[in-house]
C-alpha cells in the first residue's frame, strides 16, 4: 500500500513550519482578541478539515489517557495551575488594589490562559502523533522545515546587509503595524522581533541535529556557523539569557558521567565566552547587563530608570519571587499564584490602573504563576520525551541532540515560544509511531 501526504496532512504541517513567522501578523489582539497570523489561519482550516472528515468520512476523533506517558505531566501541570489558581484567588493574586473591579471580570484572564494551554497541547502534541504518521509525513517536515530556514535566513541576511548602506530596514517587524517599525541594526528576517528569531534560530539548529539523528546524515558545519552568526547579529538580550537558563538546564538535568560532565565544561566555557563577547562589543547588551548589576538598588525608584521600565514586566516577577523565598513562603514559592497572576502583581507593583503588563518571559511567567514544582512539570513535559528519544539513537547523535533541544528550550525561556512544543510533538511522533530508522536503532 502506497503511503502519501494528504492534503490535510500538508496544512497542519504548515502551520507548524509557518508559527514562527511573526512577520504575518494579520491583525492585532486589540483587532481579533488574538493576534490574527498566518499559522493560525492554517491551524483553523486543518481543524475545519478535520471537523468535517469526522463528521462526512467517519473518521476517528484522537483519544487522550491523561496518564499515558506521553501526556502525565502535561496532566500534572495542568492539576498544580488549577490548584495555585484557587489559592491566587483566595490570597488576593488576581486584585489589582489600585482598580475597584469584579472579580468575574478580572478572572477571565486566568480562565482564557488555561484554555489556550490546554489548546496548545492538544494542538502541538496530540495532532502531531495522528499526523506525522509514517516516515513519508516525517520527510516531508524535515524538508520544508530545512528549506523554509535556508530561505529565512538568506533573506534576513540579505536585508541585514542592506541596512548598512541603507540605515532602515527593509522589512518591517510585522505587517499590521500601522507605521514602518523598523528594529535596527539587527538580524530578523521575517520571525517579527529579534528576540523571536534567536528562539527559531535554535530552533533550526535542534531540527538539524535531530534530522542527523533520523537519517543518519551530519549537519553541514558551514551552516551551523551562519545560524550561531545570525543568532550573534539578533543582539537580543533575551538570547543571552535565555542560554544561561538552558545552561543551568543543562547542569540540572543531564544525568552526571564523566562523558557528561567534560561535555557540560567544554559547553559552558564555549558559552560564556560568547556571553562575555556579547556583553563587551553590544552596546544594547552591555546596557542591559548593567541594569542587572544595579537592579536591587534601582528597582524601588520612582519612577522607574529608562532600561529598567523597559523591562519592568520581566524584572518585576522576579523580584517578588525573590522576595517569596527570602520570606519562606513556600506555597507561593512551591506552586506559584496562578496562571496570569505576574500579570497583576506587575500593576500593583507599578501602581498602574489596567491589566496590560505581561512577561514576555517564558521563565517569568512559569517561575511566579506556577512556582518551582510547576516550572519542574512544565519542563518535564519536554525533558521526558527528549530523553525516552535518546534511547533510540547513538551517543554521538544523543550528545548533539539533547544540548540542542535543551538550548532551545531554554532559550524559548527568553521569550514565550510555541517552538519547543512543536519539537516535542515530532518527537513524540517519532516515537509512538517507530519511525526509527532500523539502521541507527542501536547504541554504540
Amino acid at each position: 500500500m502506497t503511503i502519501y501526504t494528504t492534503f490535510l496532512e500538508k496544512i497542519f504541517i504548515w502551520s507548524l513550519i509557518t508559527e514562527p513567522f511573526f512577520y504575518f501578523i494579520l491583525s492585532s489582539s486589540e483587532q481579533t482578541g488574538v493576534p490574527l497570523t498566518l499559522s493560525k489561519i492554517l491551524q483553523l482550516a486543518f481543524l475545519i478539515g478535520y471537523l468535517f472528515n469526522f463528521i462526512f468520512r467517519e473518521k476517528g476523533i484522537p483519544r487522550i489517557n491523561l496518564f499515558h506517558i506521553n501526556y502525565i505531566y502535561i496532566t500534572l501541570f495542568i492539576i498544580v495551575s488549577l490548584i495555585a489558581g484557587a489559592y491566587g484567588l483566595l490570597s488576593g493574586a488576581y486584585h489589582i488594589h489600585a482598580v475597584d473591579a469584579s472579580t468575574s471580570s478580572i478572572n477571565k484572564r486566568a480562565f482564557l490562559e488555561i484554555f489556550i494551554i490546554l489548546y496548545y497541547f492538544l494542538y502541538f502534541f496530540l495532532f502531531p502523533i495522528y499526523i506525522i504518521r509514517s516516515r513519508v509525513q516525517l520527510r516531508y517536515l524535515f524538508t520544508w522545515i530545512q528549506r523554509s530556514m535556508y530561505f529565512i535566513i538568506g533573506v534576513g541576511l540579505i536585508e541585514f546587509i542592506c541596512y548598512q548602506f541603507l540605515l532602515t530596514n527593509l522589512i518591517p517587524r510585522h505587517l499590521t503595524d500601522s507605521s514602518w517599525v523598523d528594529v535596527g541594526n539587527r538580524f530578523h528576517s521575517l520571525l517579527g522581533e529579534p528576540r523571536h528569531a534567536f528562539v527559531y534560530i535554535f530552533f533550526g539548529i535542534a531540527f538539524l541535529f535531530l534530522k542527523q539523528a533520523i537519517e543518519d546524515k551530519k549537519t553541514s558545519l558551514i551552516m551551523l556557523y551562519i545560524l550561531i552568526l545570525c543568532a550573534v547579529l539578533t543582539k537580543a538580550f533575551s538570547g543571552v539569557a535565555g542560554i544561561i537558563f538552558g545552561l543551568a538546564l543543562l547542569a540540572i538535568y543531564t544525568k552526571v558521567s564523566l562523558k557528561n560532565v567534560i561535555m557540560l565544561i567544554l559547553i559552558s566555557s564555549v558559552a560564556l565566552f560568547g556571553l562575555v563577547i556579547s556583553v563587551q562589543y553590544s552596546i544594547r547588551i552591555n546596557d542591559y547587563f548593567q541594569m542587572m548589576l544595579t537592579l536591587p538598588v534601582m528597582i524601588n525608584q520612582v519612577p522607574l530608570p529608562y532600561h529598567l521600565n523597559a523591562q519592568a514586566p520581566e524584572l518585576i516577577p522576579l523580584w517578588l519571587f525573590a522576595n517569596r523565598l527570602i520570606d519562606i513562603d513556600l506555597i507561593n514559592a512551591l506552586i506559584g499564584s496562578g496562571l496570569t497572576s505576574s500579570s497583576y502583581a506587575i500593576n500593583n507593583f507599578l501602581g498602574t490602573l489596567t491589566v496590560g503588563n505581561n512577561s514576555n518571559a517564558q521563565l517569568v511567567r512559569l517561575i511566579f504563576d506556577s512556582g518551582i514544582i510547576g516550572t519542574h512539570l512544565y519542563l518535564m513535559i519536554m525533558i521526558s520525551p527528549l530523553r525516552r528519544f535518546l534511547r533510540l539513537i547513538n551517543f554521538r547523535n544523543a550528545l548533539v541532540v539533547w544540548v540542542s533541544a535543551i538550548l532551545l528550550i531554554g532559550a524559548s525561556f527568553g521569550i514565550r515560544s510555541n517552538l519547543p512544543l512543536i519539537y516535542t510533538g515530532v518527537l513524540l511522533a517519532i516515537i509512538s509511531n517507530n519511525l526509527m530508522d532500523s539502521k541507527i536503532n542501536k547504541n554504540e
